[in-house]
């Protein structure tokens, strides 16, 4: 018998691992305080019934048939259904997901199952828990945001705070909110977690106003009117990004108006393999007073703004606010921006910026500008190829595949390209591959580039360095 009850136990506590249709044939009715049922729990001889007597003392348990006889047995999450969520796509159904929540205030599971057509929250949903998780039934489980300006979810716990294989849904006309506001600021929260989620349409997607340890991955994002990731102006350390695919919506009502990624202060950003696409900005890392941004480590990271009629960088890293702190330490490689209605790549007072195998394909401006005051700087096997271009806002040669600004030092491009290649098969609207404004110049190195094909030349200003300092050589240009 002893036997028995304790494979039975096993079962009922593997529901804990969030899979309810494991519990069919085993759970009586899961129910909670006041005797509302659970219909995606079936009894096992087929008899329904409701035990509020005996275990609604603590909610999230079930009627179980152990080896002594029927009794109690914790489910370990709560549903908000429970408490009458309907999903039906018209009732709002935040006042069911509020008391879930309520009923796990001090840390645990909310189950989100399958709905019917989705779940409407017309409300903003708050959590002040950690150790917290959302798991929902992922497309047949969506989460309809019903606010036009606020917030659907905001959790200020301190720490472990977890949103995985959940569906959001929002309208192309918000104004503002976020599907996900981690508000916690303090200098220990973090550990938040968005993890194999979906989100369509909606103004801001995820927002973290702080927290070290911060994790977004297997994510996608389409028909984003404003900004997808914001790391806001408290403290942010680590902040983990992969496998993440994101596209504002480019044209229409709503057209997109923010950022892909913005981030104002944080150290320590370790990203990889990342699309963002159509957004009116794509990465920006802009620090302003008290803040530092530093310690950046990107990997396989592609943005593209092709065909949008307003639009800033592609990845833009400006520390030229007053009172930064500190802006450096940006390590990228392969990393591609593309069809910008500005400069592919941007970077203003920043300093130890190294690119490997990053590309600038027909932006309007320049496909890698660097502005006074920039220093260590390293580009290798790099390329930047139509960029000046008039497809996207750009005027045929006006603009370059490189541009360093007057004083920019200690600077290292080699081994690039810097024209027109075979990939395009366009006429290049680029002016030089390599433009050299100003001669207040220290340490600047170019060396071993493909400059053919430029629609003015290969290389402009080089000839006002001083050769004591800079080295100009075994480029290859007419």
């Amino acid at each position: 018998m002893k036997i028995l009850r304790a494979a039975v136990l096993a079962v009922v506590f593997a529901m804990a691992a969030f899979q309810p249709a494991a519990a069919q044939g085993v759970a009586n009715r899961a129910f909670v305080s006041g005797g509302a049922s659970d219909p995606s729990f079936k009894p096992l001889n087929g008899v329904g019934g409701i035990f509020d007597a005996i275990c609604s003392s603590t909610v999230g348990q079930a009627w179980v048939r152990l080896s002594s006889g029927w009794g109690c047995a914790s489910l370990g999450f709560v549903n908000p259904v429970w408490w009458g969520a309907t999903g039906d796509g018209s009732t709002n159904d935040a006042p069911a997901f509020q008391s879930a929540l309520n009923a796990i205030s001090g840390g645990g599971v909310m189950f989100v199952p399958p709905a019917t057509s989705q779940y409407s929250i017309a409300t903003t949903l708050t959590s002040s828990a950690q150790n917290l998780q959302i798991n929902c039934a992922g497309d047949k489980a969506a989460i309809a945001k019903s606010i036009t300006s606020a917030d659907v979810f905001q959790f200020s716990g301190l720490q472990n705070i977890r949103v995985d294989h959940c569906k959001f849904v929002g309208a192309q006309a918000d104004t503002g909110g976020a599907y996900i506001n981690f508000t916690n600021t303090a200098m220990n929260a973090g550990n938040y977690w968005i993890e194999s989620d979906q989100f369509l349409g909606g103004y801001d997607v995820v927002t973290f106003q702080g927290g070290q340890q911060t994790f977004v991955s297997n994510v996608l994002v389409d028909f984003n009117t404003h900004n997808f990731l914001t790391y806001g102006g408290s403290y942010v350390g680590n902040s983990f990004i992969n496998n993440v695919q994101a596209y504002g919506l480019g044209s229409g009502v709503g057209v997109n108006n923010g950022t892909c990624i913005s981030v104002q202060n944080s150290d320590g950003m370790f990203w990889s393999t990342i699309l963002c696409s159509q957004y009116q900005n794509n990465i920006s890392l802009k620090p302003l007073s008290g803040n530092f941004v530093r310690n950046t480590v990107w990997n396989n990271i592609n943005t593209d703004t092709s065909g949008r009629s307003v639009g800033g960088p592609g990845v833009s890293i400006d520390c030229t606010a007053a009172g930064v702190v500190e802006c450096e330490r940006f390590y990228l490689s392969n990393v591609i921006s593309s069809g910008s209605r500005s400069h592919g790549f941007y970077l203003a007072g920043g300093s130890v910026f190294s690119c490997t195998g990053c590309i600038a394909l027909v932006n309007a401006g320049d496909g890698f500008h660097f502005a006074s005051g920039t220093s260590n700087i390293r580009l290798s096997n790099w390329s930047a190829e139509g960029n000046s271009s008039p497809f996207n806002g750009g005027a045929n040669n006006t603009t370059d595949g490189i541009s360093l600004e007057n004083n920019v030092s200690n600077v290292s491009i080699m081994g690039g390209r810097g024209g027109l290649q075979s990939v395009l098969s366009v006429t290049n609207s680029q002016r030089y591959g390599i433009n050299i404004a100003g001669t207040t110049h220290a340490g600047v190195q170019i060396t071993g580039n493909n400059l053919l094909n430029n629609a003015t030349g290969p290389i402009n200003g080089a000839a006002n360095l001083n050769t004591t300092t800079n080295i100009v050589k075994d480029n290859i240009g007419p």
